[in-house]
């Protein structure tokens, strides 16, 4: 595996480093240009690395954002939602939500029907989809 050039430019610098003395001595201006140069290479790849990382980091950041707004412009508006609790779960609720609850014995017809004609009959979200569809039938032509 190869190692990072970092590592490897802090390799040679710890080097340099332990023949600093005998190096100055036998030609000193090489030595200097050397450890410049590895200086350079080391800010060098430094900079390389948190140039990429921050423009990972910013088009991250980018996507995400652009991500949020086309959330938001598909989101429903809040009036739009409909809650759980809000929808009727029978034939008794529709006729509780429309004031046409009356008599007991309507009351009774109506679990009757829902229990033994319409939920043996359709499934469960066939269910709620024909209840919403009573009230708001019956909600237009009452």
């Amino acid at each position: 595996m190869q190692k990072p050039y970092n590592n490897i430019i802090a390799g040679c610098q710890a080097r340099l480093k332990t023949h600093k003395k005998t190096l100055q001595n036998l030609d000193n201006e090489l030595l200097q240009k050397t450890t410049a140069t590895l200086i350079q290479a080391k800010d060098t790849i430094t900079e390389i690395l948190t140039a990429h990382k921050d423009k990972n980091r910013a088009e991250g950041r980018r996507k995400r954002i652009i991500d949020a707004k086309k959330t938001a412009a598909n989101a429903p508006d809040r009036e739009q939602l409909t809650y759980a609790k809000d929808q009727p779960k029978s034939l008794v609720d529709v006729a509780a939500t429309l004031d046409i609850d009356g008599s007991p014995a309507l009351k009774l017809l109506l679990e009757y029907l829902a229990h033994e004609v319409l939920q043996e009959k359709l499934s469960r979200n066939e269910y709620f989809e024909f209840i919403e569809g009573l009230q708001e039938y019956l909600e237009e032509n009452l």
